[in-house]
């Protein structure tokens, strides 16, 4: 339920911030209710849940409208909402909402909370515009209209698809590698699957590599293919090593390496580890009398973030010409891949231990295609992938994996060791990792580890960060520095947020917080029983009590 605390606390945040922003939008509509007020709401009901604030003048510091029409306004969203006459609903696929009158500093104004639509109920968007010209997303404080390769994800987001089945138009077995074939069907000769098949083109059509025509599937071009980019060009892995920590920073070269990765699957995963590895730093542990040397992110995590990527990406035709893309930067490597999440899994729910796969045969191939010099795609369909890499990259005493999912796009990043400290220094100092960029709209909450290990690695603290003046021990002087670097890079931010991501107990959680609050660092935006309650950092200049 809104109250009237809730909301006086959202006008004080926008205020303090001069604008709108991702949770919040504020309209004055003093009279009637504006049009752009059903963007906001597709916004929200596409993206995240939000309140938008009517008869509150943004222009003018978010002062409430004197003379603001509150009844006629709430009779024209209701209306529109399409709780009114069916003839005027403004919205496909409208979402639930909460509608609260409440006065502030002596004016009354309009609450209306918007919540999130479920998967099978998105898109929400404006009926007068139609799909393509009136679904939105709430990126900062703007409603921007959906791309169609947005739109297709959205629509299809719980839906069984079949893109990688798809024949390829002029193909036969001629495009397909006779020595890998050879060998695959020689691996699977015992299976079911080719259970009295006549010859090989009968075998092949069973397997799902070409239809009853002859014509080769997606599928089975990507991975026995002789070259797939014949036909599909941008079906690659671009890999670029950056010299800093973002893309073309001034007066930097634009690259210090460039690979393009192409041929069939098992090449293009292969070449990009390699090209991968060889950009990155070698780390060398002595155990007694042995020195062993291994990259500072292990190879299997690396590739297990790359099969990934080819396997679970979206090859339907709006995204063909997309390419997976590996950035190595200063401080992390991102792994990025077109489509969205995709048959029910959420960032909540990615590392619990179940698969789901847009692409069936793909990954079946992948599965059983044999691997040749311990190279290859190492699929499996066992949910354990993400669960294996977060655990390599703490008996590393590396932070976990973080995941960032777009309507269209997924982002793997995979945090470095930092090169600032000399490896003599490294015994005394330890690591506080710091997100320093989000590119993509959702996340995931990450995980840090309280390794041990991470005694030998360095410091990396923001130029911008407030040190932490707690009394207590050296532990939850740690704990409460996390958790006030996590509310710094991701503002606003729930406390269940909080708790997953940095894997702190939840009633921990809830008392660093309140000590985080009474101490000045972080505000909320909402009251204490509030379920929509989300934390940000205190304004600049602010000093801590």
């Amino acid at each position: 339920m809104i109250d009237r605390k809730e909301v006086i606390c959202t006008i004080n945040r926008l205020r303090s911030q001069g604008k709108d922003d991702a949770y919040c939008e504020a309209k004055a509509c003093t009279h009637s209710l504006s049009a752009d007020v059903w963007e906001t709401v597709s916004a929200f009901a596409n993206t995240h849940s939000g309140i938008i604030l009517l008869g509150v003048d943004e222009h003018h510091g978010f002062e409430p409208c004197p003379g603001f029409d509150t009844s006629r306004v709430i009779d024209q969203f209701v209306e529109g909402i399409g709780d009114g006459s069916p003839s005027g609903a403004r919205l496909a696929n409208p979402p639930r909402y909460e509608l609260v009158r409440l006065e502030v500093e002596g004016t009354e104004i309009l609450a209306i909370a918007i919540e999130e639509n479920d998967v099978n109920r998105k898109p929400c968007y404006l009926i007068a515009r139609g799909v393509a010209s009136g679904t939105f997303k709430r990126v900062d404080d703007k409603d921007l209209l959906l791309s169609k390769a947005e739109i297709y994800e959205l629509q299809t987001a719980g839906t069984p698809v079949d893109s990688d089945r798809r024949p390829v138009p002029e193909t036969d077995a001629s495009d397909l590698d006779a020595e890998q074939v050879a060998r695959y069907l020689a691996v699977m000769s015992s299976s079911k699957a080719l259970r009295g098949v006549a010859d090989d083109a009968q075998a092949l059509e069973r397997l799902g590599i070409t239809d009853k025509q002859g014509t080769v599937r997606l599928a089975g071009l990507l991975t026995l293919g002789v070259y797939p980019q014949q036909y599909f060009p941008a079906l690659i892995i671009d890999v670029a090593h950056h010299p800093g920590t973002e893309k073309s920073e001034p007066g930097q070269p634009r690259f210090l390496d460039r690979v393009t990765c192409d041929g069939a699957l098992s090449e293009t995963v292969t070449d990009a580890v390699r090209a991968v590895l060889r950009n990155l730093r070698t780390i060398s542990y002595v155990d007694g009398v042995s020195r062993h040397d291994t990259p500072e992110i292990p190879e299997e995590v690396l590739r297990e973030a790359i099969v990934n990527a080819v396997a679970h990406r979206e090859y339907q035709e709006l995204f063909v010409g997309q390419s997976v893309v590996i950035d190595i930067y200063r401080n992390r490597v991102e792994v990025t891949s077109p489509g969205g999440l995709w048959g029910g899994k959420t960032l909540a729910n990615l590392a619990d231990g179940t698969s789901r796969c847009r692409n069936s045969t793909l990954m079946h191939l992948m599965e059983t295609m044999p691997v040749r010099n311990g190279d290859g795609l190492h699929a499996e369909r066992q949910g354990s992938g993400i669960p294996f890499m977060i655990h390599m990259m703490r008996e590393r005493g590396l932070p976990d994996p973080e995941f960032y999912a777009g309507i269209d796009q997924f982002k793997v990043v995979l945090w470095r060791p930092s090169a600032e400290v000399a490896p003599a220094e490294h015994a005394s100092r330890r690591k506080e990792m710091v997100v320093t960029s989000r590119n993509v709209t959702d996340s995931i909450p990450q995980s840090r580890s309280a390794n041990t290990a991470l005694d030998i690695l360095p410091t990396m603290l923001h130029s911008n960060r407030v040190s932490l003046d707690f009394d207590g021990s050296s532990h939850r002087k740690e704990r409460l520095q996390q958790i006030m670097n996590f509310v710094e890079e991701r503002a606003p931010v729930g406390i269940q947020e909080i708790s997953e991501g940095l894997d702190i107990n939840l009633a921990t959680t809830r008392r660093d917080i309140r000590a985080l609050l009474k101490a000045g660092y972080i505000q909320a935006t909402a009251p204490a029983q509030s379920r929509r309650r989300r934390y940000y950092p205190a304004p600049a200049g602010h000093s801590p009590s």
